[in-house]
């Protein structure tokens, strides 16, 4: 039992801090996370419609609700099949509970970077240190927005952890349990971020080679082999179907100069030593930079005044060749963060795996924060234990070390007060962030200041040393706190923004099946802008189960044929009716067609408007167009050479030209992964349903498999013949069953073999322990 006290006083030490970080989060009604923007506009949107299908019994497979339909759990953005979101969404899904669980993973970023430091050979009190470090870095703290960053990431110090035990021990079993923790990450729903742990892991491999001189490199790299193979299986539930997504979206590939969107600017140095020099969020930030081409929050590096002097002192007396590469990782992720201006971002974006498909340079700070907090244990460990050592040859230069940075500080301090460069102009914040800077100023020369007083009073005072580590990790908290705390916190309820009662209710009492559209200057500001008072979220008829013509602009990835679709069609333009938008949200000063009825809604800010032109969701047509090449298609539907009302644009099919026909079709049924119509027509032709045409998707007429066509460029069409017709449209993805069946096969049977390893080397010793005892006490 007292070997376990060690670890479960770490984990406490890791509960009580999470929760002293997000207190006002957790225990208030008045304080409110994140500021934006992926978790409010992507994440709860789609979490809370999953967890509406789970809760019903139905796995969604595919979101109807939103860009006439798309695949939700190949969406690797979304993140389904992570287990720890899947548990939430079958339980007890809320705003609230999402946080929680965003909560939880800072907890996990802490005890697991904490193990790996002390697998590095750090003590206690330096793991400590690198734990509340990468807890709180900046990089995990300005990802709070993004989720599936946190949860990708979070993974890392564990996946890092098994795969140099696999190395070094020459055991299989760790490269096994780190191929599981790398899946992890894959499902976590950002896959950027197992990509970038995974060439953190290789670069490592490289470097222990060439301090090995190369021996052993056949079991090392096979141990990374195996592990890559147990991670690509483990989320082959996610890869395979997301392998297929990826086609038919924008995202197939990117040029280098695409994959540069969102680098970090030379000045974004500052933000290591002066963590609100460009205001104390992303938001504040907004007008230093270009707008969509420089973003802070993918590049804030801020870990700490503490962490970076102790990374330094770390970097100048740990003796091992993993200090090379760790410091080899601070400089090669902040040449990254510079993307395409600096060669060596392209020649990785030409040769190295995966590079084609990730965009925003700027998070490889992940690496340089990691590296840092991981350094910082050492000059923590060596500091403390050499305060009583006075005649260590090293400790002159560490003396002068941290008078010279304390000497800086003094000077930094001062030149915030008096040089222009500290002096805000032109921003709307512009005094705010002045005195910001002159803070944090303030906050570096305070910090070195105290650091220097602490080591010099520990080596005065016999005593004192005893409190030392306390009060260091005490320096490291209140810097961590001070300066991270502002970046998500905020009073501001993020959900007003989907709260538009009136709204919601006319659209809840029409039974009818339809979509709801808004306006660009209804929506402007829903990204960035928040605040108290309420504005149309982009995704609010989603949030409320209301179908939406379209998604959110900047989503990655849309479905390629749609988002050319909507490029080419206008409010006004009949094949913005074909999509079956009854409804309008615009501003109420806005100019609009005809065709657009201004209705009588209680709203103080909006207007909605109906469309006397919308076409139902499904309808038959006798009248065909044939047109295989799909640009000639896009044209045809730009010059709007036909009307979709009375004839559909095949990619192949038989042609129609009927005269005109009676029919009559009623939609049945409709969830996630399905839609029933029951059609009745007096002649032969083409049932056509403003839903996306889609691998995947089959059609049965009266239990008969029936074939399945692309109409009007990327919708479906299937011909009927005359009389009444049973139809049923599913969606049966390949890509997933084979994923799963591959998914749960791997997770079984290696987390089977690495439980049993774990029991043979520590459950099954410690009974033949306790046995031995109790024959000895009989004896």
């Amino acid at each position: 039992m007292k070997k376990h006290i060690p670890t479960c006083a770490v984990v406490s030490f890791f509960a009580v801090i999470t929760a002293a970080f997000f207190a006002p989060a957790l225990f208030t009604q008045t304080t409110h996370l994140p500021i934006g923007t992926d978790f409010v506009n992507f994440n709860y949107p789609h979490d809370l419609f999953a967890a509406r299908a789970l809760q019903q019994g139905e796995l969604p497979l595919w979101n109807p609700y939103l860009s006439a339909g798309q695949p939700l759990a190949a969406d690797p953005n979304i993140g389904f099949w992570y287990p720890l979101r899947l548990l939430l969404l079958v339980t007890a899904f809320s705003y609230q509970t999402l946080t929680w669980l965003l909560i939880f993973h800072y907890f996990l970023a802490g005890v697991l970077s904490y193990a790996l430091a002390r697998d590095l050979g750090a003590g206690r009190w330096g793991s400590l240190v690198a734990g509340v470090g990468f807890m709180f870095s900046g990089f995990l703290i300005a990802q709070m927005d993004h989720i599936n960053i946190v949860f990708s990431s979070t993974w890392m110090p564990l996946i890092f952890l098994l795969f140099r035990r696999a190395v070094l021990r020459q055991q299989l079993v760790y490269a096994l349990a780190g191929g599981l923790a790398w899946a992890l990450a894959v499902l976590g729903g950002h896959q950027q971020f197992a990509l970038f742990t995974g060439y953190w892991c290789g670069l490592w491999l490289v470097a222990y080679l060439l301090h090995r001189r190369g021996r052993g490199v056949l079991r090392a790299a096979a141990s990374y082999a195996i592990m890559a193979l147990v991670a690509v299986a483990g989320a082959a539930v996610q890869i395979l179907p997301t392998l297929e997504f990826m086609q038919f979206t924008s995202r197939a590939a990117l040029s280098v100069v695409g994959a540069s969107e969102y680098i970090m600017p030379p000045v974004g140095w500052l933000l290591l030593a002066l963590p609100h020099y460009f205001g104390q969020n992303h938001i504040e930030s907004l007008p230093f930079w270009p707008k969509n081409l420089v973003f802070i929050n993918e590049f804030y590096a801020y870990v700490g005044i503490v962490i970076l002097f102790m990374a330094f002192l770390g970097s100048y007396v740990w003796k091992s060749w993993e200090k090379r590469f760790l410091v080899l990782m601070v400089v090669l992720g902040f040449v990254l963060t510079l993307g395409a201006v600096t060669p060596v971002y392209q020649l990785a974006f030409q040769i190295v795996p995966g590079m084609q498909f990730v965009r925003v340079p700027g998070r490889f700070v992940f690496w340089v924060d990691t590296s840092l907090v991981l350094l910082s244990a050492f000059g923590v460990d060596w500091l403390l234990a050499h305060l009583a050592d006075r005649d260590h040859p090293l400790w002159p230069d560490v003396s002068k070390l941290l008078g010279l940075a304390t000497v800086a500080g003094l000077i930094l301090l001062l030149a915030s007060l008096f040089l222009p460069a500290f002096q805000v102009v032109g921003h709307p914040l512009a005094d705010a962030i002045t005195r910001y800077r002159r803070v944090d100023a303030a906050m570096v020369f305070a910090l070195l200041l105290g650091l220097w007083l602490l080591v010099w009073a520990a080596r005065c005072w016999a005593r004192l040393r005893a409190w030392a580590p306390f009060l260091l990790v005490g320096l490291v908290i209140i810097d961590l706190f001070r300066a991270q705390q502002p970046r998500h916190l905020t009073p501001y309820d993020m959900l007003v923004h989907y709260d538009h009662p009136a709204i919601i209710q006319l659209w809840h009492d029409d039974a009818g099946f339809f979509r709801v559209d808004n306006t660009a200057a209804a929506a402007a500001g829903s990204k960035d802008e928040f605040a108290p008072e309420p504005h149309w979220n982009v995704l609010t008829g989603f949030v409320h189960g209301v179908p939406q013509a379209f998604g959110l602009p900047w989503n990655p990835f849309d479905l390629q044929r749609f988002r050319d679709y909507h490029t080419a069609v206008s409010p006004g333009s009949p094949f913005y009716d074909f999509l079956g938008v009854k409804y309008l949200v615009a501003n109420p000063e806005e100019s609009l067609p005809d065709k657009w009825t201004p209705l009588p809604v209680a709203d103080p800010t909006l207007a909605v408007y109906e469309n006397s032109q919308v076409l139902p969701r499904a309808f038959m047509v006798f009248n065909t167009m044939i047109e295989p090449d799909a640009g000639q298609a896009l044209q045809l539907i730009q010059e709007a050479a036909f009307d979709p009302a009375t004839m559909v644009l095949l990619e192949d099919g038989a042609p129609l030209a009927g005269i005109g026909g009676n029919a009559q079709v009623a939609i049945t049924g409709m969830r996630s992964n399905s839609l029933d119509l029951l059609v009745t027509s007096d002649q032969p032709g083409y049932l056509v349903v403003s839903d996306t045409y889609y691998p995947g998707w089959r059609v049965w007429v009266n239990g008969a498999e029936g074939d399945l066509l692309r109409a009007n460029y990327t919708f479906r069409a299937v011909p009927l013949a005359a009389g009444t017709s049973e139809v049923r449209f599913a969606y049966e993805s390949t890509a997933v069953a084979w994923g799963t069946a591959v998914t749960l096969l791997t997770w079984l049977g290696v987390g089977l073999a690495v439980l049993w390893w774990a029991y043979g080397r520590y459950a099954a010793p410690a009974n033949n322990n306790s046995r031995s005892l109790s024959a000895s006490n009989a004896a």
